[in-house]
């Protein structure tokens, strides 16, 4: 039995209770969401410096967002991409899906490989405080090793991508 405390414009939150035991138990229920591993020609990836509220911190991260309703997958992926950074890309591949808080949380992350990108217009929403940043695979890499990069769907997209990149 679910019973919502919680209905707010991203997500919300349900309490549950076990039919057996009558464990309480809580999960947040947000929409699915998409994030984007942009490659440049030359074989950079755009990341962003991103001021995250919660954490009162910045992390760095790949472009990602929230599906709107009606909005398909990759339709959100070229819409987050295109705000966030600038760039448009010709092509768009969807290459894994991942739960981030499977124990939490109910949102799947559909993360697409961007390529062959079209610089265009920067249109951030008004909360997003963000710098783009091109750096090489072994850079971000490194990040990675050095705990600079700290985000689940980050560090899983660039590592996905330098084990499968030549196949």
């Amino acid at each position: 039995m679910k019973k919502i405390v919680y209905r707010g414009p991203i997500f919300n939150v349900e309490e549950w209770k076990l039919p057996k035991t009558g464990t309480k138990f809580a999960r947040v229920v947000g929409h699915d969401a998409v994030a984007v591993l942009p490659i440049l020609d030359d074989g950079r990836i755009i990341i962003e410096k991103q001021y995250r509220h919660p954490l009162e911190r910045y992390l760095y991260e790949i472009p990602a967002g929230h599906i709107d309703e009606g909005e398909t997958p990759t339709a959100a992926a070229r819409r987050e991409l295109e705000e966030e950074t600038g760039y448009y890309p010709k092509k768009l591949k969807r290459i894994f899906g991942i739960f981030e808080a499977p124990g939490s949380f109910t949102q799947f992350l559909h993360v697409f490989l961007a390529e062959d990108l079209v610089q265009k217009k920067i249109s951030r929403e008004t909360d997003e405080v963000i710098t783009t940043i091109k750096i090489s695979l072994e850079k971000a890499q490194n990040m990675i090793l050095r705990n600079q990069i700290c985000d689940a769907k980050t560090i899983s997209s660039i590592l996905y991508y330098s084990r499968f990149k030549s196949k």
